[in-house]
């Protein structure tokens, strides 16, 4: 099953990036808004949430597993940047 394109997949990159910015000054405003006009922003709030989920890509930590090893020796954090399945911590 396909997976629908948000409104902002849909847009070119310039216009794509303006609407992006927008969205951003709206939740940067968010402390500023009374409770009673959240319900206005959660539909681009919600398209906003969905493009960035779909739109993440990791950031492959174990390719970098020797500068991780600069900052920490910490087994555990280690293990799980090496990206291994197993419950062991050496």
């Amino acid at each position: 099953m396909e997976e629908q394109q948000t409104t902002l997949e849909r847009l070119k990159p310039p216009e794509r990036a303006h609407k992006a910015k927008e969205i951003l000054t709206v939740i940067d405003k968010l402390d500023k808004i009374q409770v009673g006009g959240y319900k206005s922003l959660i539909p681009e709030l919600v398209e906003h949430l969905e493009h960035k989920t779909r739109a993440f890509k990791a950031g492959i930590l174990a390719n970098h597993l020797d500068k991780w090893k600069l900052l920490t020796s910490n087994s555990e954090i280690l293990h799980i940047v090496s990206g291994q399945d197993d419950k062991t911590y050496h």
